[in-house]
């Protein structure tokens, strides 16, 4: 093939005319209009098809950043700071989850909220052991030292380094090794073990490895595609709302324990699923 020919066939690739004429050039079948609405379904027609799950899931998750505002208004000791810090990293994450979820993009959300869902692991591990701190440092640690001890063996970094760089990777690289802990161990911790195996495992094989079931999401119906789709909606927003409703149960307890008796105490997980609290309804939720 002449240069000129590939260079033709790449300005083609590059600026196509139309999906279907992409799909005709490399023998799929043009997309049908059922499949089309699909891939068109703005956010707002995929919040009202799904509104049940997805107001559920608005409500605890604003229920949720309230409980995040409060703890920020507090003073903790450094494990439960940590552990605080963990559950806002949750809550984030499952707002970015619902905004991904309403664009069609499920893989995306549920690499997102497998994030979340860690950190929750964490955090909750942090309340019910405060010596999680440690495994969390050692953690760290070990990591660094991996990083070290494969960085200096490569001829192009011990180059492109600074001297500095240098002694610091080779410290870092000398360090004894430390037994870490896993994330399964943080959610043992904190009594989570069935979101971990049902919830956290499922999460990692749809959106966070790169494996048949989350590639499995770009091609339908025998062709590749690279548009939004309602596939698996359902089960991620089931999910968000099975791990957030745990998590915040966890940290509305700790909470509680923290308000004066004459407060207000924080809606409990029901109350939470059911919009039947006073948080919930008050005018500003």
């Amino acid at each position: 093939m002449t240069h000129k020919k590939i260079a033709e066939r790449a300005n083609y690739a590059r600026f196509p005319y139309s999906i279907n004429e992409i799909a005709i050039t490399y023998g799929a079948a043009p997309a049908t209009d059922a499949e089309t609405i699909v891939q068109r379904r703005d956010r707002t027609e995929r919040r009202n098809l799904y509104a049940e799950l997805f107001a559920k899931a608005d409500n605890l998750k604003n229920l949720a950043r309230r409980l995040s505002d409060y703890l920020c208004t507090r003073q903790f000791p450094d494990h439960q700071v940590i552990a605080v810090a963990m559950w806002i990293r949750c809550v984030s994450a499952c707002e970015t989850t619902l905004l991904l979820a309403e664009r069609g993009q499920p893989v995306e959300a549920a690499s997102v909220l497998r994030s979340g869902v860690e950190h929750m692991f964490w955090g909750c591990a942090l309340l019910q052991r405060p010596e999680v701190h440690e495994w969390l440092r050692n953690n760290e640690r070990e990591q660094k030292r991996k990083q070290g001890a494969r960085m200096s063996r490569h001829k192009l970094v011990r180059q492109s380094v600074t001297e500095a760089q240098r002694r610091y990777l080779k410290e870092k690289a000398s360090e004894p090794e430390i037994q870490t802990k896993s994330v399964e161990q943080a959610a043992e911790s904190a009594g989570m073990e069935v979101l971990f195996d049902a919830a956290y495992r499922g999460l990692s094989l749809m959106g966070v490895h790169a494996g048949l079931s989350s590639t499995a999401f770009s091609v339908q119906h025998g062709r590749l595609t690279h548009s939004p789709t309602d596939e698996q909606l359902h089960t991620l927003l089931t999910t968000l709302d099975m791990c957030l409703s745990e998590g915040y149960r966890q940290l509305a307890a700790f909470a509680n324990e923290l308000a004066p008796p004459n407060a207000v105490s924080t809606p409990t997980q029901q109350q939470a699923a059911d919009g039947n609290s006073p948080i919930a309804n008050s005018e500003d939720a």
